[in-house]
């Protein structure tokens, strides 16, 4: 039987959540075990997607930023809302060892059982309606995004509304990012929810714990136990400023897209793409992502060449959210010939 190590903790800034997501990694690396934390966070945070645009910094913002290692969509976190990691080896880790590999998108159609498993315990029957977000009665109680490491290492994180309503991801955004760079769908009060509203009660950080040790338990038939916290490093602030987007990038298309929008910021030479950065709401491997800007860069302004070199690089992973690679030639090619 398969076995998940996990626990709750406090933590005080928006950017240790990513700290801890990098710790997690590195240990389950060097112990092969699976790890969940479940992470309480003081104050109110947008945090973005791997992809997404940073913002420009602003003092005295009242809603901090912080950026996942994860793909998909902006959500909220903070006071009302509960960070889960989930920190695996290997996408079969939780498995029997003589099922099939995981396919990208059952990745997270297999994980999030144990969480709905809890979230049932607790009084919540919510639906996994596929892609990114867990539904109650249609309303988004919480969304999620993963990244396959190149070693092969998986990396969950969700955010969830316990206390606070999801449709404040709207509330939170707006003051976060007033200038409206991140690409964010605005809900209304009836599109979200949390337990709390569903339940009549907000249960504290260490019932969460304990709700979703049994179901995992339940729904995934694994053993689960406790740990001690693994040692969170400092936070990164490069981290967070990698995400800016460069001046040099200076032309841009759009289009709407499965999980929202997608951005391409390019730098044009004559007929040449001198650089190319795709951004947005769309989960994928860091290591396809780079590959596949790697490849966009040095191609003529040409819709035909940048659609074949958008394929042949995504070939090798996989870009959910995105309705083909070719999209992102298309866009490329658009951002250009402004």
């Amino acid at each position: 039987m398969s076995s998940l190590s996990l626990y709750g903790v406090e933590i005080e800034e928006a950017g240790q959540g990513t700290a801890l997501a990098t710790a997690l990694l590195a240990d389950v690396r060097a112990t092969g075990r699976a790890l969940l934390v479940a992470w309480a966070l003081p104050g109110a945070v947008l945090t973005l997607g791997r992809y997404h645009v940073v913002p420009p910094a602003r003092e005295g913002a009242s809603v901090g930023l912080a950026r996942r290692l994860t793909g998909g969509r902006a959500a909220p976190l903070g006071r009302g809302f509960v960070g889960l990691t989930v920190a695996l080896a290997h996408r079969n880790a939780l498995l029997p060892r003589t099922a099939s590999p995981l396919s990208p998108a059952q990745i997270p159609n297999r994980y999030v059982r144990g969480l709905l498993g809890a979230l049932e315990l607790l009084g919540v029957h919510a639906y996994y309606p596929g892609r990114d977000v867990i539904t109650v009665d249609g309303r988004i109680i919480a969304s999620l995004g993963f990244e396959v490491c190149a070693d092969g290492a998986v990396l969950i994180e969700v955010a969830l509304a316990v206390g606070r309503s999801f449709a404040d991801l709207s509330h939170i955004a707006d003051a976060a990012d007033p200038t409206g760079v991140v690409p964010t769908n605005l809900l209304l009060p009836e599109q979200g929810t949390s337990i709390g509203e569903v339940t009549g009660r907000t249960p504290r950080l260490e019932e969460l714990v304990s709700a979703i040790a049994a179901g995992y338990a339940a729904r995934l038939d694994v053993e689960t136990t406790r740990c001690t916290p693994v040692t969170i490093r400092s936070v990164d602030p490069a981290w967070l400023e990698q995400g800016r987007l460069a001046p040099h990038l200076d032309r841009h298309a759009t289009m709407r897209a499965m999980l929202g929008v997608i951005d391409v910021h390019a730098a044009c030479e004559g007929d040449v793409v001198a650089d190319v950065r795709v951004c947005g709401d769309f989960i994928a491997p860091a290591y396809t992502v780079d590959a596949l800007q790697a490849a966009l860069r040095g191609a003529p302004v040409d819709r035909a060449e940048l659609r074949q070199r958008s394929a042949n690089a995504a070939g090798g992973g996989f870009i959910l959210g995105v309705e083909s690679p070719e999209s992102i030639g298309d866009l490329v090619f658009e951002a250009c010939r402004q």
